[in-house]
């Protein structure tokens, strides 16, 4: 029974010797380098009203997550017709189902400076947002996804 092991073991390692280059072409590889996430410098104002929140947020998970979610958020919203109520409920519900309660009285300034980005622009009044709204939701909260990234 031993003298079979040993033979079928054998032979598999000639096997793997003589297709090695195929093998290793099939196994997948580590990338040399992490990806970026690449967002283009917002205004100086806009670095400004971020800049202290995202100090304040002190784990690198939750700042690569919250960039990412802010990025796509900016991204999204320029397609969005919607009223200002719509936009709020999107981002609102957006952050519970990534963030769950994760971030739930974590961050102080997180909550509040998000809802005066959004009041700021939109205003207290529902209403259909205007397309410059749009434009300005969109600087304001890449403008917050660069702050988290740099």
């Amino acid at each position: 029974m031993n003298k079979n092991i040993s033979l079928v073991l054998g032979c598999l390692l000639i096997l793997a010797g003589f297709f090695w280059g195929t093998i290793k072409s099939v196994i997948p590889q580590m990338p040399d380098s992490v990806p970026a996430v690449v967002i283009e410098k917002p205004k100086e104002s806009l670095i400004n009203q971020w800049s202290s929140v995202s100090e304040s947020i002190n784990d690198n998970n939750d700042k690569l997550v919250l960039c990412l979610f802010n990025k796509e958020f900016a991204g999204r919203i320029l397609g969005y017709d919607a009223t200002a109520q719509e936009v709020n409920d999107v981002y609102v519900f957006s952050a519970k189902e990534v963030f769950g309660d994760s971030l739930k009285g974590k961050y102080e300034d997180l909550s509040s400076s998000t809802k005066n980005a959004m009041v700021g622009i939109l205003g207290k009044e529902n209403h259909e947002i205007a397309e410059s709204e749009k434009i300005d939701l969109s600087e304001t909260f890449m403008g917050f996804a660069w702050c988290l990234n740099n």
